[in-house]
């Protein structure tokens, strides 16, 4: 029986053989590549083991020395830095060392040449170390040094030239006319970003110059094309002003540029504004003068007695009152000169009438008379007349709504020759008259802000102003009688400079005026309207006054005195020569008069309750025959 259970040698040889074979080939490619290895290594002795690089400098093959050179071409390694603004492309030139960057390349050099051969390795390591760095590559920058607290430091201190403010926009004369200037960004130095560029570069020294980062900054004032183009349409054509009544001005382009100009103001973060600025000095002074022919107080409407009816019905419609608003022109100017159409309405305020000419049917139902007085004018010569007629003419059918204080100067306007007065007869009790009249204002205004209480014991004491007398006078004198008479409140009363013989007796129940200066008020404090219808009978010489209201109340008055002292002899006669009247031709103006002083009192009683009285005290002056001497042509 054979045994199979384990061959014997000589069963195989020839795999024994193979199986040799085998062993020793790969016994020789271990020698082999061991002999490769070793020639490698032997190859690059004293060089820089291929795969060493810094950046895309490779250093593989070269010496140390060699190295070094090509090391030392690398701008971060050369020393200085070129940063640079990207916005206007501005350079500083900084050391690479006060960026914070740390290497010098004869060290890089030879820790080149350390690369792959460290003596601490084993001999397999050591064996093996070159062929790994050449496969894997090994990069010199992760050597470089970068002290990121200095390069803060550095660019911190850099940071003042770099940063550019914004410019705001600007406006400039260009030829003359303003034209805006746009603004600019500006920007300031990022230091964390820009410390960030220095670390990249410190990774990948390829360049000597680093932009920057930077943070932009947006100008506060970024548009001021609309103030120029506010500034051309103020100045693009004249103004034209006016007011519904006619009155039309024209405002050049040339005064409208020297009202307005462009200058910067500061706004509320300091930053200059081009703003326009509009002198309204300048055009108030301009607006202000147009109130000589807009402003007019009101003139109420004035109702009369109807001759053929006896029926009361409106004489004059009256005006409302118009006063010119200056600040509110002037804003309307301005206004206007930011329009395209150019054109503006006077800003006027209006005050309306206490009595209008609506009242005719209302008034005739429930007025009627209540007073009836008058004077005689008989004897009066034709200028004396004249004056009567225009002074009627001109309040007769004066009408007071209740409350309302009557101002006789204020209805019976201007005085004048022009004005149908003959000035030679009120030259009696004012013989300066016409120079007087020349430099005294106008009527002074009606109305319920008027009715302040005023002295009711003036006085025509020497020096005082003298009155109005020659036909004024007696109609002033039936103005004051008739609200004696009717308990009215007399806020104003001056007793002539002279005593007329017309208007006496009694003496001391008269009054004048002078326009500027002396004037007569009274209140209508009943409870319904007051008119007062004024009529002349030239043939008996007789000047009238009907009052026709609604007698409501009981209503007593009482005249106490007059008590007359200190009387003086008349005056001598006189003359004085004026031109108003022709050479040759002569006038009497002034009759022989006693002085004296006069005192009257009024007492008032409404249902039995007695008022505090009135004192009405005059002071006349004797006077002479007055003659006036013509020498006009």
């Amino acid at each position: 029986m054979t045994d199979r259970s384990a061959p014997g040698p000589s069963r195989h040889p020839e795999a024994r053989r193979l199986l040799g074979l085998a062993l020793a080939g790969l016994a020789g490619l271990l020698l082999a590549g061991l002999l490769a290895l070793l020639l490698y290594a032997r190859l690059h002795a004293g060089r820089v083991l291929p795969g060493v690089h810094l950046a895309d400098r490779a250093l593989g093959g070269l010496s140390e020395s060699e190295a070094g050179a090509r090391l030392a071409e690398l701008p971060v390694l050369s020393g200085q830095i070129q940063l640079r603004d990207p916005e206007d492309g501005r350079l500083w030139t900084v050391a690479s060392a006060d960026l914070g960057l740390r290497a010098d390349p004869a060290l890089l050099a030879e820790q080149a040449m350390q690369v792959g051969r460290d003596p601490e390795a084993g001999p397999v390591q050591r064996l093996f170390e070159p062929l790994r760095v050449r496969r894997s590559g090994f990069d010199l920058a992760t050597l470089i040094g970068f002290d990121v607290d200095q390069a803060r430091t550095r660019l911190e201190a850099l940071a003042p030239e770099v940063n550019v403010p914004p410019r705001n926009a600007r406006i400039e004369r260009q030829a003359g006319q303003p034209q805006p200037v746009p603004s600019t960004t500006g920007h300031v130095l990022d230091v964390e970003g820009s410390l960030a560029a220095l670390s990249d570069l410190a990774a990948r020294p390829v360049t000597d110059t680093l932009d920057l980062a930077l943070s932009y900054t947006a100008a506060r004032i970024f548009d001021v094309g609309n103030v120029t183009e506010a500034y051309a349409l103020i100045t693009s054509g004249p103004l034209d002003i006016y007011w519904r009544e006619g009155q039309a001005y024209s405002i050049s382009v040339e005064q409208l540029r020297a009202w307005t100009s462009i200058e910067d103001l500061p706004s509320p973060e300091g930053d200059p504004v081009p703003s326009i600025i509009v002198d309204r000095d300048a055009i108030r002074a301009w607006v202000a003068p147009l109130a000589v022919a807009i402003d007019h107080p009101p003139s109420d409407a004035r109702y009369g007695v109807d001759p053929a009816t006896g029926r009361l019905t409106v004489l004059d419609g009256g005006r409302a009152g118009t006063r010119l608003d200056i600040e509110g022109s002037v804003d309307r100017v301005i206004e206007a000169a930011y329009t395209e159409q150019r054109v503006a309405e006077l800003a006027v305020e209006l005050e309306p009438r206490q009595v209008s000419d609506q009242l005719e049917r209302e008034l005739n139902t429930r007025l009627e008379e209540v007073q009836h007085l008058s004077t005689s004018f008989a004897g009066s010569p034709t200028g004396r007349l004249q004056n009567l007629l225009v002074a009627v003419e001109r309040l007769d059918g004066l009408t007071l709504a209740p409350g309302q204080e009557a101002s006789f100067l204020a209805h019976l306007g201007e005085v004048s020759t022009s004005g149908g007065f003959d000035l030679l007869q009120l030259m009696g009790g004012a013989p300066g008259l016409p120079a007087a009249l020349a430099a005294a204002p106008g009527p002074t205004q009606t109305g319920a802000a008027a009715a302040t209480t005023r002295p009711v014991a003036e006085t025509a004491a020497e020096g005082a102003p003298a009155g109005l007398t020659g036909g004024i006078g007696q109609v002033a004198t039936t103005f004051f009688r008739a609200a004696f008479w009717l308990g009215l409140p007399i806020t104003e009363r001056h007793a002539p400079p002279l005593r007329i013989g017309w208007l006496e007796p009694p003496v001391g129940l008269d009054a004048t005026v002078f326009p500027g200066q002396r004037d007569l008020r009274f209140v209508n404090d009943t409870p319904d309207y007051l008119v007062f219808d004024l009529g002349i009978d030239v043939e008996r010489g007789l000047l009238s006054c009907v009052v026709y209201g609604r007698p409501i109340e009981r209503r007593v008055v009482e005249l106490i005195g007059p008590s007359v002292d200190a009387v003086t002899p008349a005056a001598r006669p006189a003359s004085l020569r004026q031109p108003l009247l022709d050479a040759g031709q002569s006038q009497q103006v002034g009759w022989a008069r006693e002085g004296a002083h006069v005192l009257v009192e009024r007492r008032v009683s409404v249902d039995g309750q007695a008022r505090p009285s009135d004192r009405f005290e005059s002071r006349y002056a004797p006077a002479g025959d007055l003659v006036i001497i013509g020498t006009g042509p």
